[in-house]
């Protein structure tokens, strides 16, 4: 997903902590395995949830939700 710094610089201010880039989702699975995630965001409550769908899906951005990485 290709992002403008705005966006990085917005969806930073809200979720901090909770946003990586590039994270390799190798340490997300069970048997270690993956390559990078464009984005990883890991939202604490409802509200944060709902701003990263929206900002997704005004971006026509493709997503997943991964659960405990072990049926991957």
């Amino acid at each position: 997903m290709e992002m403008d710094h705005r966006l990085k610089e917005k969806l930073a201010q809200r979720l901090g902590k909770n946003l990586r880039f590039n994270e390799p989702m190798s340490a997300h699975t069970t048997l270690r395995v993956g390559g990078p995630a464009d984005l990883f965001a890991c939202p604490e409550n409802i509200d944060d949830l709902l701003f990263l769908f929206k900002l997704l899906h005004e971006k026509n951005a493709p997503w997943f939700v991964l659960g405990a990485g072990s049926n991957l």
